[in-house]
This record gives C-alpha cells, sequence and structure tokens, in this order.
C-alpha cells in the first residue's frame, strides 16, 4: 500500500508544471559565463564565478537571497561574500557577518549621494559622531589569500589614513591606498573578530563599503537589496566609489531584481518606465559591461487593485523587450509560482497578507526554482 502512496505522490509531483527555465537568447556573456562555470565544474578553473544581485525587499530580507547563497556554497567552494555593509540599520542589513557596532558609530542609507561621485552600492555610508569608535564583525571567516578592501570618503594618501583595521585586536596594516579612498588589506586565513577603528569624529570621514574575496577557485555571490527601491535607485549607486566597486569585484553574472515598487508607485506609466531601463542600461554599460545580465521578472501581486495589474503587465512586457534588445536573459518569477490566473489577482500560499511579499518558504523555494534555472549554465 505504501508503494502505491508514493508512486502516487511521485505522478503527482511530476504532473506539476517544472519550474520555468531562464528565457531569452544567450549573448556571448552568457556564453562566456556558461564557459566559466564548466570549467569551475571540472576543476580546471582557478578564477572564481562572481555574481551581483541587486534588488529590492525580495533580496534584502535574506529568505530568497540567503538561500541563493547556501545553494552556490553548496555546489561550489566558497569564494567570498563579495561587499559587506558598513554597519547595519536592522539586522538582516549587516550581510553574512553578525555585527556589532559601538554607539557613537552611525549607519544610514544615503538615498540622495551628496555628489555625484559619493553614490556607493547599497547606498551605505557609516561614520563616528566622535573619535575611537569600532565596527566589529564577529566571527569574520577568512579562507587564505583573503582580501579585503574598504571604500572610504577621498583621502590623503601622504596622511595616516582616518581608519584602522584590527583583527584579533591585532592590528592590520594596508598593503596599500589611494586618493579616491580605496584602502587593501591583505588577511590571514582563520576566524575571529575584525574591527574597524575611526580615528575622527563627525560626518566625515564616512565609510561606505567593505569588500572580502578570496582568491581561490569557486564562487562569489554577492546580493545587495534596499526595502522600497526601484529600478531609479541604480542612478544614486553611481560614480567614483561605484566604478571603484564594479571593478575590483568584476562580476560574471549581474541579476537585477526589481519592479516591485516600480508598478506601485502612482505616477507609473509605461513612458516613464521605459526612460528608466533606458538609464539602466547605460550603468550596466559602464559599470557591468562585460557581466552576463539576468532580469528577474517580479512575482505576482494578489489582492492589489485592478490598476497595479495592468502596472504590472506593462512592466513585464517592457523589461522582456528590452532584454531580448539587449541579449539580457528572463527568469520570470510569477510564473514560477504558477501565478498565471486572470489579471494574476488569485492569493497563493506563498505569499503574506499584504499580496506582495512572500512567505519564508515561498522565498526559499523561489531561490531553489532559480538555481535550478542557472544550473543549465553549470
Amino acid at each position: 500500500m505504501w508503494r502505491l502512496v508514493a508512486m502516487l505522490g511521485l505522478l503527482s509531483m511530476s504532473a506539476q508544471a517544472a519550474p520555468p527555465p531562464l528565457q531569452g537568447k544567450t549573448s556571448p556573456a552568457w556564453a562566456r559565463l556558461q564557459q566559466h562555470f564548466q570549467a569551475l565544474t571540472r576543476q580546471a578553473e582557478i578564477r572564481p564565478v562572481r555574481i551581483l544581485h541587486l534588488g529590492d525587499s525580495h533580496t534584502a530580507g535574506r529568505a530568497f537571497s540567503g538561500r541563493l547563497r547556501e545553494l552556490f556554497q553548496q555546489r561550489f567552494p566558497d569564494s567570498g561574500p563579495g561587499f559587506i555593509p558598513p554597519g547595519a540599520l536592522r539586522a538582516h542589513d549587516a550581510g553574512p557577518y553578525p555585527l556589532r557596532q559601538s554607539d557613537g558609530w552611525i549607519s544610514e542609507r544615503e538615498r540622495q549621494p551628496a555628489s555625484a561621485d559619493s553614490g556607493a552600492l547599497g547606498g551605505f555610508v557609516a561614520y563616528s559622531q566622535r573619535p575611537y569608535q569600532l565596527l566589529s564583525y564577529e566571527p569574520f571567516h577568512r579562507a587564505r589569500n583573503a582580501r579585503l578592501t574598504l571604500y572610504t570618503d577621498p583621502e590623503d594618501s601622504g596622511r595616516p589614513s582616518r581608519f584602522k583595521l584590527y583583527l584579533d585586536q591585532n592590528e592590520i596594516k594596508a598593503v596599500s591606498r589611494s586618493a579616491s579612498g580605496q584602502i587593501r588589506y591583505a588577511l590571514p586565513a582563520g576566524n575571529g573578530r575584525l574591527d574597524v577603528l575611526s580615528l575622527h569624529g563627525g560626518p566625515l570621514p564616512r565609510l561606505r563599503a567593505l569588500s572580502l574575496l578570496y582568491d581561490t577557485r569557486g564562487v562569489s555571490y554577492c546580493a545587495l537589496g534596499v526595502n522600497g527601491a526601484t529600478f531609479s535607485i541604480l542612478r544614486e549607486w553611481a560614480g567614483v566609489t561605484t566604478r571603484m566597486e564594479m571593478a575590483d569585484y568584476q562580476p560574471d553574472l549581474l541579476i537585477l531584481e526589481f519592479g516591485t515598487n516600480d508598478v506601485l508607485a502612482s505616477g507609473f506609466s509605461r513612458e516613464a518606465f521605459m526612460a528608466t531601463l533606458k538609464q539602466t542600461e547605460a550603468w550596466v554599460r559602464e559599470y557591468a559591461g562585460d557581466a552576463a545580465v539576468l532580469l528577474i521578472l517580479p512575482p505576482g501581486m494578489p489582492r492589489q487593485a485592478p490598476r497595479i495589474q495592468e502596472n504590472l503587465s506593462l512592466l513585464r512586457a517592457q523589461l522582456q523587450s528590452n532584454a531580448g534588445k539587449n541579449g539580457w536573459l528572463i527568469w520570470d518569477w510569477q510564473r514560477a509560482l504558477n501565478d498565471d490566473s486572470p489579471a494574476g489577482v488569485r492569493p497563493t500560499s506563498r505569499h503574506v497578507p499584504d499580496g506582495i511579499h512572500l512567505t519564508t518558504a515561498g522565498y526559499t523555494q523561489s531561490a531553489s526554482w532559480l538555481f535550478s534555472a542557472l544550473s543549465a549554465f553549470f
């Protein structure tokens, strides 16, 4: 009897629609990514594959992006977390490391940069109100040949830095510094506590980002999400600091997961969104021109008004059109959730009551589906 039940269960699972694959025609960048992954799978590739995932609250919540990171690390060696926010507004903002910061250390979103050259990926800045304030990550893991980079406000490279770095209370001297605010360190292997000490008080100097990478074979998966973000946020993540970050990280795959907040905006229109996408395309060309690009179509939003459903349909169609012109691939989150009802208004068990976000189970399952789709390139 139990065999019959098990067989019926398997038949039921096989009858369900398979998770959607990536859609679109692969570009040379996607062909290079596939070759890179295949060489990595054969252990013939030393250079790591680096993935940068930028998004809104779906990404920021960590149930989706955190599960993707777990899946990549289960399949490939970990080549480092990439960018780490300099401080945290909430617990999940700290990224892959538990964080403590002294009372005088202030962390905030820089949604409108002070100048065109000040925006950093993630839009974080941190500074100390008074001298000698600590930003501490513990436990802090690093593989051999770990490279840590601090991105700060521009500093005079001829003078001592306004920040110091300690690993288990031992000062780590910088390998190099640039006047544009880039400070590089080489870290020994092991686990411990990493402290960033600000030697000055006041809003300047500001720490904009940290980056941790391992020069080992594997995959670095880095996710930066902001609650409420739209595609237009990329205009804020621009300038000298972003250019340094992207040149250091050199993503092989750029995942863009926006759109939910675009369609919720009261002033949404197809024409305005087309202009935003042109700006997005320009950003990708300038900062990630060699990367394969994946656009994640936003999930359906049950219980939302007909105007929102119409906006969502327009946005999805425009994303697919622009993706085809640019050689970007698409992953259809709404289709993955099997939410193909008219106007996408059918509530699903994977949505929370707001009809916008998913449950933890919905996010983790979605991450598994996306990883399965990406596995075609492994």
